[in-house]
């Protein structure tokens, strides 16, 4: 995994939220840029400590957004769900990098209002 992971919500920085933080808060947002070609895999950990009873149900909401033309095209998709975590995939890592290409990622918890 060859990308730089920048958490912007509810912790800055390089290291994701910690169990106690995400336990307050509905959603976790970070950055992806890619560090180097042929990167097409990422965890981020969010900490949300979904179940496995909501994550069966299809609950856990993850937007993947552009953040720039380029970012649009390189093909992000969740391919895992864990209670702690998710792993993406990029469909389309054969065009180089470029450290300007960046995605936003949301992960939310399931909560009643969307039930």
């Amino acid at each position: 995994m060859a990308n730089v992971i920048n958490y912007l919500w509810p912790v800055l920085g390089s290291t994701p939220p910690t169990a106690a933080q995400s336990s307050v808060v509905n959603s976790v947002r970070a950055t992806i840029t890619p560090t180097q070609t042929n990167s097409p895999t990422q965890a981020i950990t969010h900490n949300l400590g979904i179940s496995a009873a909501d994550i069966s149900s299809g609950f856990e909401d993850v937007g993947i957004e552009p953040l720039d033309s380029l970012a649009g095209t390189s093909g992000w998709y969740v391919q895992s769900i864990d209670p702690n975590f998710i792993g993406l995939a990029q469909g389309n890592s054969s065009g180089g990098y470029d450290t300007n290409v960046q995605v936003k990622v949301t992960i939310s918890r399931p909560h009643t209002i969307v039930r």
